[in-house]
Order: structure tokens, then sequence, then C-alpha cells
């Protein structure tokens, strides 16, 4: 069964400075939308009020038609990858893994990597802790995952094995994903959101010789 989730009439203020205007994002279960914009512009803000984590001025969130007002912490709706990290540090690995119900020896040979499952979460080196972080967000039983940044921090490898999986992973959710390299989201996504001057502009596929710079409007 598709998915559909739609954030729009989006009001995002910080003092007098206008963030987000009248924004209008969706996401479907089946496709990777890249997020792009410059640094600053407001792209995780947007990310974190798609969630219900900030309040903006004004917002409608919609879950297949129906108005969830915090679809982080509504069951199986959302997951969602900060670009800080978030799980606790004392927890070891066999417990994290427990927590989410997620298979430890399933994220071992998808990535390639060999992990102690006592070892605690602050002992491990900060790219494996990123992994099992943006792991445990993709593989959640979840409608739709975002993703603020996933590749950094990543070798080009491990880069790697995420494209692949989020291809698996598209298979049974919507997943928005933002990134510093224009170059990956072409590669893994499927269409487009601009995020420039506090508005968005939609493409709804993206051409591999497109430039970053070519997408940017007044």
């Amino acid at each position: 069964m598709k998915h559909c989730f739609e954030a729009d009439g989006i009001i995002l203020r910080y003092g007098n400075r206008t963030i987000l205007s009248d924004i209008y994002i969706k996401s479907e279960t089946g496709v990777v939308t890249g997020l792009v914009g410059n640094n600053g512009s407001g792209k995780s803000s947007l990310l974190k009020l798609m969630t219900g984590a900030i309040e903006p001025e004004c917002k409608s969130l919609r879950v297949d038609g129906v108005f969830i007002k915090k679809p982080l912490l509504k069951k199986g709706t959302v997951s969602y990858l900060p670009q800080h990290n978030f799980l606790p540090k004392q927890y070891t690995v066999s417990q994290v893994f427990k927590h989410y119900r997620l298979s430890l020896d399933e994220f071992a040979a998808k990535f390639d990597v060999k992990v102690q499952p006592k070892q605690k979460i602050v002992d491990l080196h900060h790219s494996m802790q990123r992994l099992m972080e943006i792991y445990t967000v993709l593989a959640s039983d979840t409608k739709f995952a975002f993703l603020d940044e996933p590749f950094t921090r990543l070798s080009p490898l491990l880069g790697e094995y995420l494209k692949e999986l989020i291809n698996d992973m598209r298979k049974a959710k919507g997943i928005v994903i933002t990134d510093h390299s224009f170059n990956t989201i072409k590669e893994v996504a499927d269409d487009l959101y601009v995020l420039n001057n506090s508005h968005l502009r939609y493409f709804n596929s993206i051409d591999p010789n497109t430039e970053y710079r070519d997408l940017l409007f007044p």
C-alpha cells in the first residue's frame, strides 16, 4: 500500500528573519526525495518541524490525508536521523539492536563490519556510531524516514553500502534525505526540492548533468 506524507503552509521565523515561507513538501513510499540548499538555508529546521520536533508559526502535517501534530511520536509513522548523535552512550551494541528490534548480524553483513555486542556506544569509533544510527532509522518499521546528512562522517566504502541500503529500504517507505554533496543526492534521489531564500522549488526528476548552481532561483 502506498503512503503519502505532506507538510504545507509552513512559516518559520527566528526573530525578524524568515527561514521558511509558505512551504509545501511531500514524501511517498517507494520514492527517495532529495532536499538541498545552502548552509543555513533551513533544511534541518524543515526536517525537524516535519517530525513535530519544533513548532513553527504555522504548519499542517498529514499522513495519508490525516492531520498529525507530532509524527515522530506516532508509532510506525516517521523515523528521523538528526545531525547529532542520539544513541544512548552507555548502551551496549546488543542493547541498541534489542531496543529497535533489529538484527545485529544483518547489520554487520550489510556493511561488512565487525562489532562486539557487549561494546558500549561511547567506545565505538564515531563513524561506527553514525552508521548504527543510520541503520536504526532506515531499518525501523516506519512508513517514512527523514535523514539529515547521513553520508557525513562515513568512509567512501560505507557510503556506497549506504546507497545500497537506501535503495533497498525505499521499497517499503518514503525517504527524504539532505546532503552537502549534490552529486550524492543525484545518485540516490528520484525527485528534488531546492530550498533558497526561504522558499522551496520542486523538480520531479534530476538530470545527471545538472549542476547545483543551475537550480538556485532568485
